[in-house]
């Protein structure tokens, strides 16, 4: 099973800032997610990887707090966890300069059943609704 991280980023105002990917991004092309990737080998630890993440698609330094993980699981592998993603959020004072894709600021209660957003992210959105994390 592969593990990754998701940073949702809060602006001030309570909205939110996503990743729309690029079109050539290796998965999820043009679709909105949040910032994060895969925990690599070399990284010492899920928080690192996080930090490693921060520093990589995003220009800008905040605190980021774990707020908790979730198996992924997918219908194509009988329903078996794929993924472990864990969660961690940060606030911004602003949108910031992305190095991958492009920022946008979306309110996450009209994300739900978009055609635009990554699956794992749409399962991001269902855990933070129930609060449903391990």
């Amino acid at each position: 099973m592969h593990e990754s991280v998701a940073l949702v980023l809060t602006l001030p105002d309570g909205e939110h800032v996503l990743q729309r990917r690029d079109e050539d991004a290796p998965s999820a092309r043009g679709m909105l997610a949040f910032f994060g990737g895969g925990v690599e080998e070399f990284d010492l630890c899920r928080h690192h990887a996080a930090a490693r993440e921060q520093d990589e698609e995003i220009n800008k330094e905040f605190d980021l707090e774990y707020v908790g993980y979730f198996l992924y699981l997918s219908h194509r592998t009988e329903n078996k966890p794929i993924l472990c993603i864990n969660v961690y959020k940060g606030e911004v004072d602003e949108v910031p300069a992305v190095n991958e894709g492009t920022a946008e600021v979306v309110d996450l209660s009209e994300l739900s059943g978009r055609v635009d957003i990554a699956t794992s992210s749409e399962a991001i959105l269902a855990r933070m609704k129930g609060n449903t994390w391990h």
